[in-house]
């Protein structure tokens, strides 16, 4: 039916930074969407209440529990941590087996599609790559399973905190990298935006909309912002309210 949308959706890890907030515009965006979270029988981790949500807990090692839990759904959304990337195979298994359509795995970050990043950072990106690869293996048995991946560049919110930008507002120091150039980057809530409108897309492309069929085995990019070094510089000045005079200035190479 043209026009249709997902009415069914799993969300694993949706306590995390950046499924949190996208269960909020899910719940403004389609209004038709049930939403079922998957969440560890031992997790303390509470979730909105709606009578549109539906949280199941169990073991993830269970495959019965994964396929039961997934069965009946179009689309999981897996956000889990970086350093539990290999839990993804299990549940992307379950959630083939059990007839599930899309999966957004756990990708949120850097663009992994970019051949330059791969080329300086494979240790990042091939267990990503490797995931994947792994999901369009798996649509040669389970007819109709994709994946769409989420590239939203650095989260500039955590990223400033973690001084990755050079910039530490703590010791007022900055570091300038001329040779950095442009980047783009999003905010944790933006991400949750952008996924939210995202996942309400007609299934199919319609004259007046891109579908989730246009992203078959494809990235997608959300940014709230493409600027440099200085640009954010300058706008972290405006923010506290200080100027050059207030921090220590450098500059380097890029490594």
């Amino acid at each position: 039916m043209a026009g249709e949308k997902l009415r069914k959706l799993v969300i694993v890890g949706a306590s995390s930074k950046i499924a949190a907030p996208t269960v909020t515009h899910l719940l403004d965006t389609n209004p038709d969407l049930q939403i079922t979270i998957l969440s560890r029988a031992v997790s303390r981790a509470t979730f909105p209440s709606s009578p549109r949500i539906t949280v199941k807990k169990g073991d993830y090692d269970d495959e019965e529990f994964l396929i039961e839990a997934f069965r009946g759904q179009e689309a999981v959304m897996i956000v889990i941590s970086i350093f539990a990337m290999d839990a993804q195979y299990k549940l992307i298994d379950a959630a083939a087996k059990a007839g599930v359509k899309w999966i957004l795995p756990n990708e949120y970050g850097a663009d992994n599609d970019n051949p330059t990043f791969i080329k300086l950072h494979r240790e990042l990106t091939t267990p990503k790559d490797d995931v994947l690869r792994y999901i369009e293996k798996l649509s040669e048995t389970y007819t109709g399973v994709s994946y769409i991946a989420v590239a939203t560049g650095p989260w500039l919110d955590t990223s400033i905190n973690a001084v990755l930008f050079g910039i530490s507002i703590r010791s007022r120091t900055y570091t300038h990298y001329p040779d950095a150039g442009y980047f783009s980057t999003t905010t944790k809530e933006q991400v949750g935006r952008g996924l939210a409108a995202l996942l309400s897309l007609p299934v199919h492309p319609t004259p007046e909309s891109a579908g989730l069929d246009s992203y078959a085995n494809k990235f997608v990019y959300i940014a709230s912002h493409r600027l440099n070094q200085d640009d954010l510089f300058a706008a972290i000045k405006r923010f506290s309210r200080t100027n050059d005079a207030d921090w220590t200035i450098k500059t380097s190479t890029v490594a």
